[in-house]
This record gives structure tokens, C-alpha cells and sequence, in this order.
């Protein structure tokens, strides 16, 4: 009898240590399949830029790399900011501006894993870097005069969402100019701001991240000719800018976005152009100088209402960046736009679809 008993108690307390167990482990279970949670966010002064040119100024690198492991995370020893720090092991494939450093150069990341289960991440730095993905990286490096001992001196340093883009769909064994549509139209824009060879003159040139926000953002899309320059001066006189313009008369072969507009004032507004070479500056990466018969498809607004630049006229259609003049080659003024090429219908379809889809 009282073995029996001792057996039943033995019983119910394996049950309980067994309940328990399960008590305990599938809450971890549960957080561990889920993945980490954020914990808190710090709050931390956002600079603010006028201009992309201003913030690639603010910045010594940027750069196509690759993020290969989580190596070690850091937590607050005193120095740097209150947050720990996560520390990447890093490719470095290419740089737009600075040059190669160590390999064993790591990204330190803002922000990480506080507890076993638990994130800590700056309110300015709240996108977390995926391993085995390609990135355009804008960064600096520690101060020399930096009392941070968590950070070597030459590890690169992301504090913000803006410093790190994602290139989705990005293929190791093709060159910059042969990665897709997408990538190239991002690394071309920061690599125009890099090489621009004008000083402190700069536009507030918009930057697309895809082809979807080019399209939203332009009110007018059109297949159109360029006809002769009939205004060429050295100053903008207008727009917080000293760029040299030039303005083209053109003819209109088809708008995909917007309609023609009435009036006699219609111009291709170009500021940048190479006219003013012999003067020492270049402005290749605004606008490049344009032939007279080639026909472009153009992304364009028309001046803004508060532009006090009284030599665009009203109708006029503003090109800053070369972006927003696509060459259309050997295009037959002569046929409409869907009895062109292959390689042109292609191009404008592709247009025509993305419109389609707002």
C-alpha cells in the first residue's frame, strides 16, 4: 500500500516538473519562432538636408557592398551613443566616392539585440540590415578625436535609414551598368552627384528610388524632337542656382502623360548643359548638350509657381538631370511610336504599363 502511494506521488510529480517544463520553454518556443522583438527606441536629432548633394557632401563613402554575418554585438560601455552596437562583416564591391579600406573593415549598425530576445534600434535607424543581401551604403568613419572604443577606425558607421538601400535583385557577377533597370537607375543618380564638377552649385534634383516614383512624380511623359537652342546664357537667374542653361524649341510626337499644351512659349528648359566647356566647367551629369533631330522620350513638369526664373516661360518644361531624357535611337518620325523599332516599343510599353497601373 504505501509503495503504491509513493509510486502515485512519484507520478505526479513528474507530471508537475513536466507541466512546468512546457510552462517555461513554449514561450521561449513561441519568441524564438516569432524572432526578436523591439524593445525601445532612442530618440536621436535627425540632420536634415536641402539637397541630396549636401548629404553625400556630409559623408566620406558610398559604396555597393555586400552583408555577410552578424559578426558580435556591442552594448553601451560609457562611450558612443546609448544603444548597442551591431558589427557586420562586410564585401566591399565598388566605390562611388572614397576608396577601398581594410577587409577587415566591418559596418557598425546603430542599434541591436539588448537581450536574448529583445532589440534596441534608433528611432532614425529602425530598418535592421539583412545578412546576404547587396546595399548602396552612404558612411563615414569614426572621428579621430573620437572617444567611442567600441568602434574601430575603420569601420564604416550607419545611423540612419537614408545611408543604407536595399539593391533589390542585385547579381554579383554582372557590372554596375549591367545590374537591372532598378539598381542602375539608383547608383547613376548618386554617382552624378558625386562626379559633378560645378563647386558648390547644385538643384534640389529629386531622387527615384524605381521607375514607379519617376513615372508618379512627372506630370507630362512624351515622346518629343529636339528642333534648334534658342536661349543660352551662364546664369540660372532663378532657383537658388548660378547653373548655366540652355532651352530648346522641340516638336511633340506623342504624350504617354499629360497633353499638349496651348501657348507659344514651349521649351525644353535644360540647365547644366556643356555649352560653357571652354569656361572650364562641365556639366555632364545635369544635362548633357543635345543634338538637334534626335528624339527623346522626356519626363517633365513645368516650372514651378513660385520659380522666379523669368526666363522660363510658363509652358515650359524643366529638365535638371539627364534621367529625364531617355534617347530613343534611329526613331522614325515618320511612323507613329508603336511601328518603331522592337527595342522602342519595348521601352514605351514598359512606360505604358506602369502608367496603367496607377
Amino acid at each position: 500500500m504505501e509503495d503504491t502511494k509513493k509510486r502515485k506521488s512519484h507520478k505526479k510529480l513528474v507530471v508537475f516538473l513536466i507541466s512546468l517544463i512546457l510552462v517555461i520553454l513554449i514561450p521561449i518556443g513561441i519568441l524564438w519562432v516569432t524572432g526578436p522583438h523591439l524593445l525601445s527606441t532612442t530618440s536621436r536629432d535627425i540632420q536634415v538636408y536641402d539637397h541630396d548633394k549636401a548629404f553625400i557632401d556630409k559623408h566620406e563613402y558610398v559604396f555597393v557592398a555586400k552583408v555577410n554575418d552578424l559578426v558580435k554585438t556591442k552594448q553601451y560601455d560609457g562611450t558612443g551613443t546609448d544603444i548597442p552596437y551591431t558589427f557586420y562583416s562586410i564585401d566591399q564591391i565598388e566605390f562611388i566616392k572614397g576608396e577601398k579600406q581594410s577587409d577587415e573593415s566591418l559596418l557598425c549598425f546603430y542599434g541591436g539585440r539588448k537581450y536574448i530576445f529583445f532589440y534596441s534600434l534608433l528611432n532614425s535607424n529602425d530598418e535592421r540590415i539583412q545578412e546576404n543581401e547587396y546595399y548602396l551604403f552612404i558612411a563615414n568613419q569614426k572621428a579621430k578625436n573620437s572617444t567611442n572604443r567600441r568602434i574601430g577606425k575603420n569601420d564604416f558607421i550607419i545611423t540612419n535609414n537614408d545611408q543604407k538601400i536595399l539593391l533589390k535583385g542585385y547579381n554579383p557577377n554582372l557590372s554596375l551598368t549591367e545590374q537591372n533597370d532598378n539598381i542602375q537607375f539608383i547608383i547613376s543618380r548618386y554617382q552624378n552627384i558625386v562626379n559633378q564638377q560645378i563647386g558648390n552649385e547644385s538643384l534640389n534634383i529629386p531622387f527615384f528610388s524605381s521607375k514607379e516614383e519617376l513615372v508618379n512624380y512627372f506630370d507630362y511623359i512624351a515622346i518629343v524632337q529636339i528642333h534648334e537652342p534658342f536661349i543660352r546664357h551662364s546664369n540660372g537667374n532663378g532657383m537658388g542656382s548660378e547653373i548655366p542653361a540652355i532651352a530648346y524649341r522641340f516638336g511633340s510626337c506623342h504624350y504617354l502623360k499629360g497633353s499638349i499644351l496651348e501657348g507659344n512659349n514651349k521649351a525644353l528648359y535644360c540647365y547644366g548643359t556643356n555649352f560653357w566647356e571652354d569656361e572650364g566647367k562641365t556639366f555632364d551629369h545635369y544635362v548633357s548638350l543635345l543634338n538637334q533631330d534626335e528624339v527623346y522620350l522626356m519626363f517633365a513638369n513645368t516650372k514651378e509657381k513660385d520659380c522666379q526664373n523669368t526666363r522660363i516661360g510658363e509652358n515650359d518644361f524643366v529638365i535638371m538631370d539627364n534621367y529625364q531624357l531617355i534617347l530613343l535611337e534611329n526613331y522614325d518620325i515618320n511612323q507613329t511610336y508603336d511601328n518603331q523599332s522592337a527595342a522602342i516599343m519595348n521601352l514605351i510599353q514598359e512606360y505604358q504599363n506602369l502608367l496603367a497601373q496607377n
